[in-house]
């Protein structure tokens, strides 16, 4: 992360990425890589991901965005008595 640049050589700090993944990969790995640089996660696994308007499997999408963190939340609560059908 840290030889992101900008052309005009403005530092790019990632401090939230939005990750749609396969559940095929490496999920923890992925985590591990963003929680390690500091940057907060937003995902879901999928059953396909959009790549350069095209329609992937067994893949991995991440949008690295550079926001104050004071601007966002990211809130976990989970529902067990929700039930799928």
């Amino acid at each position: 992360m840290e030889d992101a640049c900008l052309p005009d050589r403005q530092g790019f700090q990632p401090t939230l990425a939005i990750v749609f993944l396969s559940v095929s990969q490496d999920r923890d790995g992925i985590c591990s890589l963003l929680d390690e640089n500091g940057i907060s996660i937003f995902g879901a696994s999928t059953n396909g991901e959009f790549i350069d308007e095209e329609f992937e499997k067994e893949s991995v999408a991440i949008l690295l965005l550079d926001i104050n963190p004071s601007y966002f939340t990211i809130i976990f609560e989970e529902y067990p008595e929700k039930k799928l059908p």
